[in-house]
């Protein structure tokens, strides 16, 4: 890729442009339009913005064609209603561009995201980019989704454990670019029927998969915290057993995939704790009958991958103890119930202390 010389102006007729964009759109009228004028006034114009109307019933579809009538860089399909994930892969299936990436329909990105990856993916030769990502408004975000969204400055020729759990690129993919080469070779997908995790299990897969993976700490997207957005629901006491059970899909999304690619080896410790982190907090709050189907099913999901002893996987011990308490309850046919000194030491061993201690200070 380096010395490509990848043009800054609009895509002649019938040249494929350098940049593709995705946009996901659902009822989104009130927002698409700023979301997309923020595509439009890249600093590099070389660019198209496939807009995938996924059913809307409020107008966002004549949003769109309407500006798409007034710039030919802007494409929208429409189709029924089949969730954000199914909306993404209509993109990336229209996709042309050298470089692909997705924005959502209430979010915005900076003048020069796009100039900025085209610098970089021209003078690395990476197959994907990471970057980072402001929040709108900052105070609505916590500590840790800010520190989550500051990836630091590094380079991967391949693969390696870090990029999933510890290097700040991931969750949401919208923090991703990759190639057009890496998308032809691979085709990497949203799992249909996720809908919350869809990310995750996407980069959980695009990461393992790259040849070449380049962060850098340029806060490129315009995160708005919408407080109607699934995410944000879903944190609503009321939904916590819907909350679990989508992480449990997408944890078998990604085992799915990893499956069929000969990747079910990869770093066994490591995804054990994060399933564990994801959703142990939750399991603990769940009631009865919905605990014990949600702790049976994590535990069946474990076994299948890693076998009966999976719970013995974890390095750090409070892990352990986290993970073989799971096991029995999924044995016993209960719920999860954890000590809070067991809870402490848990989530000092994920998140460690300084989360721990702005949690309790919350």
């Amino acid at each position: 890729m380096p010395g490509t010389g990848w043009a800054m102006s609009r895509p002649a007729e019938g040249r494929a442009p350098a940049v593709s964009l995705v946009m996901p759109v659902y009822n989104a009228s009130s927002t698409v339009g700023e979301s997309v004028e923020s595509v439009l006034s890249q600093t590099m114009g070389d660019l198209e913005l496939i807009c995938v109307d996924d059913g809307s019933t409020d107008g966002s579809r004549a949003v769109l064609e309407g500006i798409a009538g007034r710039d030919a860089r802007v494409r929208v399909i429409a189709q029924e209603n089949a969730g954000p994930s199914a909306a993404r892969n209509t993109g990336l299936d229209a996709a042309r561009g050298r470089i692909i990436c997705t924005i959502d329909a209430d979010d915005a990105l900076v003048p020069e995201h796009c100039a900025r990856l085209v610098e970089v993916f021209e003078r690395t030769g990476a197959e994907v980019v990471v970057f980072g990502a402001v929040c709108e408004p900052e105070d609505a975000a916590s500590e840790r989704i800010r520190e989550l969204l500051s990836p630091r400055a590094a380079s991967y020729a391949s693969f390696a454990p870090e990029l999933l759990f510890s290097a700040h690129a991931q969750p949401y993919a919208w923090r991703a670019a990759w190639t057009r080469s890496l998308e032809e070779r691979e085709l990497v997908r949203f799992p249909e029927g996720v809908r919350l995790g869809e990310d995750a299990a996407f980069l959980f897969t695009l990461y393992p998969v790259a040849h070449g993976i380049e962060l850098i700490p340029d806060k490129l997207y315009r995160y708005r915290m919408v407080g109607g957005s699934l995410t944000h629901a879903l944190d609503d006491p009321s939904a916590l057993a819907r909350k679990v059970a989508q992480h449990l899909g997408a944890f078998e999304a990604i085992f799915a995939e990893w499956s069929r690619r000969g990747l079910e080896s990869l770093c066994p410790a490591q995804m054990v704790t994060w399933c564990l982190d994801m959703t142990a907090f939750d399991l603990v709050r769940l009631p009865a009958k919905e605990g014990a189907a949600a702790v049976a099913r994590l535990a069946q999901t474990l076994a299948d991958v890693y076998g009966e002893a999976w719970a013995e996987l974890p390095r750090q011990q409070a892990v352990r103890r986290t993970a073989q308490q799971v096991a029995d309850a999924a044995a016993a046919g209960t719920g999860l119930t954890l000590g809070k000194i067991d809870i402490v030491r848990f989530f000092l061993a994920t998140r460690g202390l300084r989360a721990c201690v702005q949690r309790v200070l919350r």
